[in-house]
């Protein structure tokens, strides 16, 4: 901000969306010259309530004291501004003017009227608020992208930490059924067990991924993160098939060969 220009304006009562968060406003007829300014040019300015500041406006070279810091909704996509100067000063400076319509996209008023009055600047929100909205959509998709191959990701290596593990779990259904143990009962105990892995694993995997999809839209993208429910739920239901079917897959040979076969080769 010190390095380039910034536009000034001067108010008589505070805006909207402007909250004024230390020092204190101008009355409509006070004759100081203050300016009132967002709190993080403030902050990055190394500024304090007041501090003087010298201007250059229109030619013109002016001082004014730091009466007020404010919080400013940028959002809001008002016209908001960095500095804010008093009436006793603004009203004097060269001065433009903004005023906003709403003009149907298929009217041709905004180009029969810069015709007239060429001096006049026209900006079409329209097209930077769908350049906007296209940024912002490609990010969220960015983060739910990542958040899939986050939850996946966990999954996979699940998946080949249990065939990881196939000949310990073939000696176990093994010695399980030479003990008496009937091959239904060792298929419910293996799926319950494997349907609990994936349960727990299938949660897991979507907290961990909800957790950074959230800190990568905050912190990274900084937009506003809700949670995207439908993909939790696909996710979780990914997870706990993936993790049952592939425990199966794991101990059906051992459940269903003949236990002496198994042992024999351990």
């Amino acid at each position: 901000m010190i390095e380039r220009e910034a536009n000034l304006t001067w108010f008589k009562t505070l805006p909207e969306n402007n909250l004024v968060i230390e020092g204190e406003w101008w009355s409509e007829d006070d004759p100081a010259a203050s300016v009132s300014i967002d709190k993080d040019i403030a902050t990055s300015m190394n500024l304090s309530l007041g501090d003087r500041l010298n201007f250059t406006a229109g030619g013109t070279n002016f001082e004014a004291t730091v009466s007020s810091f404010r919080e400013v909704q940028w959002e809001s996509f008002a016209p908001n501004f960095f500095f804010i100067l008093s009436p006793s000063l603004g009203k004097d400076l060269p001065q433009s003017f903004i005023t906003s319509l709403n003009i149907p996209t298929d009217s041709n008023i905004a180009d029969d009227f810069i015709s007239r009055f060429p001096t006049v600047t026209s900006v079409d929100l329209e097209a930077a608020l769908g350049q906007i909205r296209s940024v912002v959509n490609s990010a969220s998709l960015a983060v739910q992208a990542i958040f899939i191959l986050s939850l996946f990701a966990g999954i996979l290596t699940l998946v080949a930490a249990i065939f990881s593990s196939v000949d310990q779990r073939k000696k176990e259904t093994a010695v399980i059924h030479t003990m008496g143990a009937t091959r239904s009962k060792i298929f419910a105990t293996v799926a319950a067990e494997f349907l609990g892995l994936g349960v727990l694993s299938g949660l897991t995997a979507v907290l961990a991924a909800m957790i950074f999809s959230g800190f990568l839209s905050t912190q990274i993208f900084e937009l506003s993160y809700t949670p995207n429910l439908p993909i939790f739920f696909v996710g979780f239901a990914v997870g706990v098939s993936s993790i049952a079917i592939a425990g199966m897959l794991a101990v059906r040979q051992a459940i269903y060969s003949p236990a002496i076969l198994t042992l024999r080769n351990y």
